[in-house]
């Protein structure tokens, strides 16, 4: 799994923001854009796209420089900063749930790959806390694999459309899908995992050594099980999700 600089979640100053975004390091959210450095321009894509979004380069690049340094001048615990727009409107965004609504990050640094293989983002303290959950696992021979971390407003939307497509009711779809901008996971802080050949995304994962070492340890590196058996927000029991609050 590829390891984060030292230096990347030290992100206090602006200098060390500006440092770690020129390398490419480094990703700003603005809106449903994270903004990156290529070969020293700046380029846009929609979040959880890997090219470009050329609809998203309408702004000059002069303009889009002054909201990227804008954006950095964001604490790293701050919310996103939104000039280029505001967020992707949720769908079904005034049913009722009981889960609080999440803001986007104002950063996102990728900390590996998942099972699928594509890069998987969390906000820079959360992805520093992750690396050394992770070193401590492999440390007791636990073998922790990625499944989620970031994922926008649009991507739950896209989850929560399949499933009505499928014919799956809302009552039904909310006990184990958060609502569009009430996921955990778009605060860039939560994580699905898994571990080696054991069941992903399942209730059975409760029974691996990886999960009952996480509730003996995760929360040493912040790390807490948001979705317990019978939990306050009508969620189904998810073992497999963790999200990080502090250190």
């Amino acid at each position: 799994m590829p390891r984060l600089r030292p230096s990347l979640p030290l992100l206090g100053s602006l200098s060390e923001r500006l440092r770690a975004f020129r390398s490419g390091r480094l990703e700003l959210v603005l809106a449903e854009f994270a903004a990156r450095m290529n070969r020293g321009g700046i380029e846009l894509r929609k979040l959880h796209q890997a090219r470009p979004d050329p609809r998203g380069q309408k702004r000059s690049d002069a303009l889009l420089r002054l909201h990227c340094r804008r954006a950095l001048n964001t604490p790293v615990d701050g919310a996103a900063i939104t000039q280029a727009g505001s967020p992707a409107r949720p769908l079904l965004a005034g049913s009722d749930s009981r889960l609080p609504n999440q803001s986007y990050p104002a950063y996102l640094v990728i900390v590996g790959h998942d099972r699928f293989g594509r890069a998987c983002r969390l906000q820079p303290n959360a992805a520093k806390a992750w690396l050394r959950l992770h070193q401590a696992a492999i440390a007791d021979g636990i073998e922790l694999d990625l499944v989620s971390g970031f994922r926008s407003i649009a991507y739950q939307n896209g989850i929560w459309r399949r499933k009505l497509a499928r014919g799956q009711s809302i009552a039904q779809i909310g006990q184990v899908s958060a609502l569009p901008g009430r996921s955990e996971h778009h605060s860039g802080r939560a994580l699905d995992l898994a571990s080696g050949d054991g069941p992903v995304l399942e209730q059975d994962f409760a029974q691996t050594a990886a999960c009952r070492w996480l509730k003996r340890n995760a929360h040493r590196y912040g790390f807490v099980e948001s979705y317990p058996r019978n939990n306050p927000y009508g969620i189904v029991a998810e073992p497999w999700h963790w999200c990080w609050r502090s250190t």
